[in-house]
């Protein structure tokens, strides 16, 4: 099997695991908030733990939803100048921009796993017994993440501005 087609699997795997998180993290939020609410309005109950899940929840939906959309190409970009540059530099533009977000990315990557694993030494309670670091992993993960897909924009925007230019020779 050919390397490249190797990498491909495994990439449609991660999307799908990446995707099916997502799914399942909105709706187990959904599912619990409205059996929350009958809860309280007809059995004047509530479950502890379900408002501290559903905040933490909505911090991973966030990031996975931003995983999404970088996988996409549908994240937010500031491309204001873009659009009042000739042709040749908003390549160029581009490619910095991309290297620059994924540095940045990257970065926070970094940045974030130490807090988290400042968190797995000396854990903190998310609610129950479930610590707050499993929730904040997500965090590190989706910085890493869209840093890699933005390196990936940045690497092949190069590798077609250099197939172009070879072919205009």
């Amino acid at each position: 099997m050919p390397i490249k087609s190797l990498f491909q699997k495994i990439g449609r795997f991660l999307n799908f695991v990446e995707s099916s998180l997502l799914v399942t993290s909105l709706f187990t939020m959904i599912l619990l908030t409205v059996l929350q609410i009958i809860l309280r309005n007809f059995f004047s109950f509530s479950i502890s733990w379900v408002e501290p899940f559903n905040q933490h929840l909505v911090l991973v939906i966030a990031f996975l939803g931003a995983m999404v959309a970088g996988r996409k190409g549908e994240h937010i970009a500031f491309d204001v100048v873009q659009h009042y540059l000739p042709m040749r530099f908003k390549k160029t533009v581009m490619l910095m921009g991309s290297i620059l977000s994924a540095g940045v990315c990257f970065y926070l990557a970094y940045l974030t796993a130490n807090l988290t694993y400042l968190d797995y030494l000396d854990p903190i309670a998310a609610f129950g017994s479930v610590p707050q670091w499993v929730f904040e992993i997500f965090i590190p993960i989706g910085f890493f993440v869209i840093g890699v897909r933005l390196l990936k924009v940045a690497i092949l925007a190069f590798a077609r501005s250099q197939q172009n230019s070879e072919q205009e020779s």
